[in-house]
């Protein structure tokens, strides 16, 4: 499902050897990754993010909309008025950029989880992918993305990369 009018940019920070959480789901992200991450959502309309992500990283929604994905429901349906800038939303890829039409959102964060990154890969919707890996080793945890869905992204060619601090962080810039 292609969209040109429209970036959806998908931002992850993973370990050497491709995990993107501990088992407590912790990652030790560099200043600059947080520094890259906080640019990132200045420019971006809209945050998409899984809801065990919401509930783990965002404290009180700030000025930003964000759109979560849960299987709890079917469809959309806003938050309480109290934090009217969430979105709960379950469905298919067109579903979402009907959504996303009705709302004027043009550019788009995806933020995660693992399965997240998997729903937007598997409904071709990412323009660009945003890898920050920081030069550490986690064992057990969550990985990014399983081997089979790697393997399908063979026309994604890699446009930059960026040395991000003298340990090592590195910041890989990847577009179809």
């Amino acid at each position: 499902m292609k969209n040109t009018s429209r970036s959806f940019d998908l931002v992850a920070a993973i370990s050497l050897n491709g995990k993107i959480a501990d088992r407590q789901g912790n990652f030790p992200s560099s200043q600059e990754d947080r520094l890259f991450l906080q640019k990132k959502i200045l420019y971006s309309d809209v945050l998409i993010m899984g809801r065990k992500t919401f509930e783990r990283h965002v404290r009180r929604p700030g000025q930003k909309p964000i759109i979560v994905f849960t299987t709890k429901i079917k469809g959309v349906r806003l938050a309480s008025p109290a934090i009217a800038q969430v979105h709960f939303f379950r469905g298919k890829g067109s579903d979402l950029i009907k959504y996303l039409d009705m709302l004027q959102f043009r550019k788009v964060l995806i933020l995660g989880g693992a399965e997240i990154y998997h729903w937007f890969l598997k409904n071709r919707l990412v323009t660009n992918i945003f890898f920050t890996i920081e030069p550490i080793l986690i064992h057990g945890g969550k990985s990014l993305l399983t081997a089979p869905l790697f393997l399908k992204m063979k026309s994604w060619k890699l446009r930059k990369i960026k040395k991000l601090n003298s340990q090592g962080t590195l910041l890989l810039h990847y577009q179809p």
